[in-house]
């Protein structure tokens, strides 16, 4: 990711007072960085699979809590942090290219941000990187945040958000 799309991901967050940020997908860590600028690194949580650039994003953001792990088991991962309350995550995965991680990833994801929080996720489609009927079935709403030109290949920034049971019961009867 680039400097710019870094910068975009973290300002998609519209809210400081998140008592934990987690991101999927730490990279070499650059993200990670600029999370851990804007909201301190003892709210932030990042998540990779591979170990080697776990390692490098612990040390580009030391301060944060970097475990190597998949984001399908986000729950259980989570089990080592102690933050409760107001959750946002900034998704850094490729999932628009894995449907059934990224339904794993939604589920998860979902109840962890419920009722309050948001999900931010980037993509370089140009469309949404979660398709409608998904967001209705795990109770999001979402809206392009911002589109990073300066990127290679430019991205667009998402910003989703939970929304009131009784919108999702009605749309998964639909």
């Amino acid at each position: 990711s680039s400097e710019s799309l870094g910068i975009a991901l973290v300002a998609a967050l519209p809210d400081d007072d998140y008592d934990l940020v987690v991101e999927l997908g730490t990279g070499e860590g650059s993200v990670t960085r600029h999370l851990v600028d804007r909201f301190g690194g003892d709210r932030v949580f990042g998540v990779e699979l591979d170990s080697g650039l776990a390692m490098l994003a612990r040390a580009q953001a030391p301060e944060a809590t970097v475990v190597v792990g998949d984001a399908c088991r986000l729950s259980k991962l989570l089990q080592r942090s102690t933050a409760k309350g107001k959750t946002a995550v900034v998704s850094c995965l490729p999932l628009i290219t894995m449907p059934r991680a990224r339904r794993r990833v939604l589920r998860a994801v979902q109840s962890l941000i419920a009722p309050d929080g948001h999900l931010v996720q980037f993509t370089y489609a140009p469309w949404q990187p979660y398709p409608a009927r998904e967001c209705r079935f795990y109770g999001l709403a979402g809206a392009r945040a911002d589109r990073v030109l300066r990127n290679v290949p430019p991205a667009s920034v998402w910003l989703y958000r939970p929304v009131p049971a009784a919108r999702v019961r009605k749309a998964r009867a639909d």
